[in-house]
């Protein structure tokens, strides 16, 4: 059971494109601010209204992060919560690099169904245990991943999970990581 200042002082980085999966994205938004911590967006500009791929309209009024900028902040966790972020992400180097600089300071990477995609040319997957759609099996076995068929695995910082996993649990194993991992390093 998490409090509700569990991740005070955390500083979660969400990805977003253009056309993203909303539902994902609104869960584990609610679920992390509910534990008190920094969300941050980053996105290919800041402060741009985007559409879901539902067509709904959402504003982001706080982007903090466009992928292009050089600001080198330190984040405790990055999150691609849906498959056209994924792909958007896979396709900019500036995107990319983010994640690099996320994995490189041990941060927690989550990723959620078609979400998993930038892993594979990040090399995040090599000797970890992920879930992944049925169409990226072969692709993540091939990059050295041991690919299982869970609802939400754990593999040291890597968190993966299905579309259709419980967002809550997903958050909660984030939060004990986070946590777990403030106290080791105290």
């Amino acid at each position: 059971m998490t409090t509700n200042a569990a991740l005070h002082g955390k500083r979660i980085i969400f990805c977003l494109a253009e056309g993203f999966i909303h539902e994902q994205f609104d869960q584990l938004l609610d679920y992390f601010r509910a534990e008190d911590a920094t969300t941050l967006v980053a996105g290919y500009d800041k402060d741009v209204e985007l559409t879901s791929g539902d067509g709904s309209r959402m504003l982001i009024t706080d982007v903090s992060y466009a992928y292009l900028d050089r600001n080198r902040d330190s984040y405790d966790a990055i999150i691609i919560a849906d498959g056209v972020t994924g792909r958007a992400i896979r396709d900019n180097p500036a995107a990319m690099n983010l994640v690099h600089a996320c994995l490189e300071t041990n941060a927690a990477v989550i990723a959620v169904g078609m979400g998993v995609q930038p892993l594979i040319d990040a090399e995040a997957a090599n000797g970890k245990v992920v879930t992944v759609p049925q169409e990226l099996r072969d692709q993540f076995k091939l990059a050295g991943a041991f690919v299982v068929d869970e609802a939400v695995v754990v593999s040291d910082n890597l968190f993966t999970a299905r579309a259709d996993a419980d967002m809550r649990r997903l958050c909660n194993m984030v939060i004990d990581y986070l946590v777990n991992r403030r106290r080791h390093a105290a």
